[in-house]
């Protein structure tokens, strides 16, 4: 189940009660009257870090007419993880018959596990230096790259290797740029932590959250339960800029000590659990107003294909981005679905190959 919350201190709930034969916009007026006379702080007035709110929030008419609307008193009963008592309204996005979830690292790795034992693929580890052209035609023939060190076998050789073929796809997220500079996608860091909870397995929601951590502060972590841990992630930031690796991605031990906290005081059972895994990534967004993404398809270049910017939707749509570059390279169209919109010649020129900037 999916499911989005909106937690609020004590003192930006309103509290409307509705009275026999009383309509909804009266109600609202008589409340709205009565707030606006009511600013002295109550002591158990506290935001999310316990600290204790200086002054009562005016109830507007808008708030309490959404607060009427929308709220209900109480959580789906099997969600007994998460406190009720500090959510203002919820509302339901999705259900049994409409969500689902797949883990991201036992995902692609069985994929991957499957394709190799098919015998037609081989696994080259390794970081892409440039792509090779044709000089008679322009077209892509290939590519350069840097084979990863292995340690264990003292490897300290940094030679280029060159491979050559006859269709290039990058599938290279926010690093696609390093490559292509004209490319309009870049990286967004997102830092995220698995816990392990202190009563084992929780029930199976994932969680959108938006909290109240301060006045006109707030923050939106989002909680996915798996069998054995909850999935915590939190919001994008630029602080850093993409390094050229994914090992060299850097970890903010800070930032994720914060997911903790804050999705703590939702649920005891994580708050009394265990970090078990700190992590970031870069997410690959599309700069372009007129476009969320992704780029699929056939750049301007001859036989260099591109399947990049799909941002948090990576996962979700990796497998129907496969689908339609094996029918436009196998049968030289895409059938499954229209991507005219995600053309990349659209967006950027592929054969830029120097980044004026």
């Amino acid at each position: 189940d999916a499911y989005s919350s909106h937690s609020d201190s004590v003192s930006d709930r309103a509290n409307a009660k509705s009275t026999p034969g009383t309509s909804q916009e009266s109600l609202i007026n008589n409340d709205e009257n009565n707030a606006s006379n009511d600013q002295s702080q109550s002591p158990n007035e506290q935001d999310l870090n316990g600290k204790p709110l200086q002054k009562r929030r005016t109830v507007t008419k808008n708030s309490i007419k959404q607060e009427h609307l929308h709220s209900t008193p109480h959580l789906p009963s099997d969600l007994n993880w998460i406190r009720d008592d500090i959510i203002s309204d919820w509302s339901e996005l999705g259900g049994k018959d409409s969500t689902a979830q797949v883990h991201p690292y036992k995902f692609t790795n069985f994929i991957l596990r499957k394709a190799v034992e098919s015998g037609a693929v081989e696994l080259i580890l390794g970081k892409v230096e440039e792509i090779l052209f044709s000089e008679d035609t322009g077209a892509a023939i290939g590519l350069n790259y840097a084979p990863t060190k292995n340690a264990a076998m003292n490897d300290t050789e940094e030679e280029s290797i060159e491979i050559l073929g006859d269709q290039i796809v990058l599938s290279m997220g926010p690093w696609t740029s390093k490559i292509l500079p004209d490319c309009p996608i870049s990286g967004l860091r997102a830092h995220s932590i698995t816990i392990a909870p202190h009563k084992g397995m929780v029930s199976p929601y994932a969680i959108f959250t938006e909290l109240k951590i301060g006045r006109g502060k707030y923050v939106s972590p989002e909680m996915y339960a798996r069998k054995e841990e909850v999935y915590v992630c939190g919001e994008g930031d630029t602080l850093v800029d993409l390094p050229e690796t994914t090992d060299d991605v850097e970890v903010i031990k800070e930032k994720c000590d914060e997911l903790f906290h804050y999705v703590g005081k939702l649920s005891p059972n994580l708050s009394r659990g265990h970090i078990v895994k700190r992590q970031a990534c870069y997410l690959p967004v599309l700069d372009v107003p007129s476009s969320s993404g992704p780029l699929i398809g056939e750049t301007n270049v001859e036989n260099l294909y591109l399947a990049s910017g799909h941002s948090c939707w990576g996962i979700n749509n990796a497998p129907g981005t496969g689908k339609i570059l094996a029918e436009l390279i196998l049968e030289g169209e895409c059938r499954s679905a229209d991507i005219s919109a995600l053309d990349p010649s659209l967006y950027f020129d592929a054969s830029v190959l120097i980044d004026d900037e």
